[in-house]
């Protein structure tokens, strides 16, 4: 997975090498753009597949549910010079499993939720560009939470509610657009440190 990701990241700079002298560019100073995205993968969903679909030693797991959305996100971008763009960029994702457990001939209920939100400033640099592409590297930081929450009607359960003491989100990323019109295209965006290691949706520019 690594291996293609990075790839991907070489295929990336070679097309904004061979297409960063084109007359015409795509994004420049002044431009605000506008991005709607869905990452992938939720890492809580995974972690909650691999806990309550494997076999626990004293325990049964029944009629098990997991669900999760996102990260579902919108980042907005404007553009200060040719190069340098600030913008904000907000996520929200979610995952829940739902569960019952027969314990000593009684049947309970149990479910677990897992909510995050960030809302973050965010620094661009385009690197490289063209009449209808742009590839830039991003960084960004604010507000992150998360909270994981427990139901159930199991009164010997022992609650283990969790909450981030320190609700600050960070990420580092590689990120590239193509417009297909003058306004509307494509955003791919790698995830080297924090959020979504991929996220992927439309853009729209003016």
């Amino acid at each position: 997975m690594k291996k293609n990701i990075y790839s991907i990241f070489t295929a990336i700079l070679l097309l904004g090498a061979v297409n960063n002298n084109a007359k015409a560019q795509v994004v420049e100073e002044g431009t605000m753009i506008f991005d709607v995205y869905y990452g992938f993968p939720n890492l809580y969903t995974s972690v909650l597949k691999a806990e309550y679909t494997n076999d626990n030693p004293g325990s049964e797991y029944l009629n098990v549910d997991i669900g999760g959305i996102g990260p579902l996100g919108f980042r907005f971008e404007y553009l200060i010079t040719d190069k340098i763009g600030f913008g904000v960029d907000m996520n929200y994702t979610n995952t829940s499993v739902t569960w019952n457990e027969n314990i000593n001939g009684d049947t309970y209920d149990y479910s677990v939720k897992v909510p995050r939100l960030r809302v973050m400033g965010k620094f661009n640099f385009h690197f490289a560009k063209s009449d209808k592409f742009d590839a830039y590297t991003a960084f960004a930081a604010g507000y992150g939470s998360f909270k994981l929450t427990t139901e159930t009607n199991d009164p010997n359960y022992i609650f283990t509610n969790l909450e981030n003491p320190i609700p600050v989100s960070i990420r580092f990323a590689l990120g590239a657009r193509y417009f297909f019109t003058d306004n509307l295209g494509a955003n791919l965006e790698f995830g080297i440190l924090g959020g979504a290691l991929i996220n992927v949706g439309l853009s729209y520019k003016i």
